[in-house]
């Protein structure tokens, strides 16, 4: 990760998401991307309405 993205990560993480893996694409020198999930509660919870 650059130091740059620090900000952006934490807002990612204040926001409910977590990292679950990394992609890259095949082409040489592409970067390697964060994939983030957001839980979205249980079943008749709120789910993502809030």
């Amino acid at each position: 990760m650059l130091p740059v993205a620090a900000p952006a990560l934490a807002a990612y993480r204040k926001w409910g998401r977590r990292k679950v893996a990394e992609k890259r694409n095949p082409l040489p020198g592409a970067p390697v991307f964060m994939v983030m999930v957001r839980d979205l509660g249980a079943p008749g919870g709120r789910g993502g309405q809030g």
